[in-house]
């Protein structure tokens, strides 16, 4: 039997599913359910499905400078390497045909290349957000 894989708007159902995976929301992060909830109840929310079961998700924030600005993405820990993380992004740049703008720690190597792999390019950096990791601003003109 072959799967089905989607990007959809978040529902309640599935953003409750997208917190029982995201390891902040796990780790008792009030703010980041409020946050989640707020997103999606406002249409900001994507979620990569795989049979009608959420394994990732895509938060996009108001504007950032006049662009899209790709807030937050998340993909299940157990369904990393498997695209979604690329599923998300295209939809996130299918839904804005203009310069979109994200950001995220230097630590965080993976997220880098996927950027990358997608062609966003570094714009520029912010120190001080988080203590010893800088925020690597990255941006895509479509």
């Amino acid at each position: 039997m072959s799967s089905s894989t989607s990007v959809v708007p978040a529902t309640s159902a599935l953003l409750n599913e997208c917190l029982e995976f995201d390891h902040v929301a796990v780790g008792g992060g009030a703010g980041r359910r409020t946050e989640l909830s707020r997103a999606a109840d406002e249409g900001r929310m994507r979620v990569a499905t795989v049979d009608g079961r959420a394994v990732g998700f895509a938060v996009a924030a108001p504007w950032f400078f006049d662009a899209p600005f790709l807030a937050l993405l998340y993909v299940d820990p157990s369904m990393r390497k498997r695209k979604f993380g690329s599923l998300l992004l295209e939809d996130f740049e299918q839904a804005h045909p203009s310069r979109v703008l994200t950001s995220t720690n230097l630590s965080n190597v993976p997220m880098q290349g996927l950027l990358r792999s997608r062609l966003w390019t570094p714009c520029g950096i912010l120190n001080g957000l988080d203590e010893g990791d800088p925020e690597i601003f990255f941006m895509k003109v479509n």
